[in-house]
């Protein structure tokens, strides 16, 4: 993640999943990719990441975080990545995600 990541957003999503898990794959396939969440992103200006933890790169990211369910959503304040406003684990579906962010970002 580069440094300047906190003028161009608020806060910061990082999704750790993994190739083999389900609720991982439905998360990336329909709660990412709908239109209200992109929306959501934008008006936000939250950036997402997804980390898949099969990539050797982003392994670090697991043991930081000490990652043990699938998914794990890390929300955070793009100001400081090293500590979560907010953790979320499982599947969320989009009305679901939306509801739980806009209980922590100022909507």
């Amino acid at each position: 993640t580069s440094d300047k990541i906190y003028e161009k957003y608020k806060y910061v999503i990082y999704h750790l999943g993994a190739d083999w898990c389900g609720p991982c794959q439905l998360l990336k396939k329909n709660t990412w990719q709908n239109e209200d969440v992109k929306n959501f992103f934008d008006k936000e200006k939250i950036k997402l990441y997804t980390f898949e933890e099969e990539n050797q790169e982003y392994k670090k990211y697991f043991s930081y975080f000490k990652v043990k369910n699938y998914p794990t959503i890390l929300l955070f304040k793009s100001d400081n990545l090293s500590t979560p406003i907010q953790t979320y684990t499982g599947y969320y579906n989009s009305d679901a995600m939306l509801s739980k962010l806009k209980q922590v970002v100022k909507w």
